[in-house]
């Protein structure tokens, strides 16, 4: 077995281009539980999707050109930063403690989840949460 296998910039960027395609419409969402700790089997189910006012889910229609990527290594595709924005408020108002957000495919597979940093809070006007996903091929 080699002690080393990697991947060479074409090879990296061709295999980043094939996701890119598969996750055309992918589906970007937000969760606010989850029913156990997030891992290699975690399911869609296991999550909570968010509803507080003026929550939907982001449609990604394309990630964004394959580049090399110069911090990492490898070639990676991007979402674009993704933003979701409090209300405006229902009466009576529904806030949401967001704890991470996930990617799903065009036909609804789960692709990846990540968990913030920290909870943040949804539920007055001006609050906002901004996500970009970065999937990094041959680094």
């Amino acid at each position: 077995m080699p002690s080393q296998v990697m991947y060479t910039n074409s090879s990296a960027m061709w295999l980043a281009n094939k996701v890119r395609a598969a996750l055309a419409g992918s589906k970007i969402k937000l969760w606010k539980e989850i029913t156990q700790p997030l891992g290699v089997s975690t399911v869609k189910s296991h999550f909570t999707e968010c509803d507080y006012d003026g929550y939907e889910e982001v449609t990604i229609t394309n990630f964004l050109a394959v580049h090399l990527d110069p911090d990492t290594g490898g070639a990676s595709i991007s979402s674009g930063t993704q933003q979701w924005d409090y209300g405006p408020a229902s009466s009576p108002a529904v806030g949401n403690t967001v704890k991470g957000y996930y990617l799903e495919s065009a036909t609804g597979d789960l692709v990846l989840a990540g968990e913030f940093e920290s909870l943040i809070s949804m539920g007055l006007i001006g609050q906002s949460i901004l996500v970009d996903v970065v999937l990094n091929y041959g680094s």
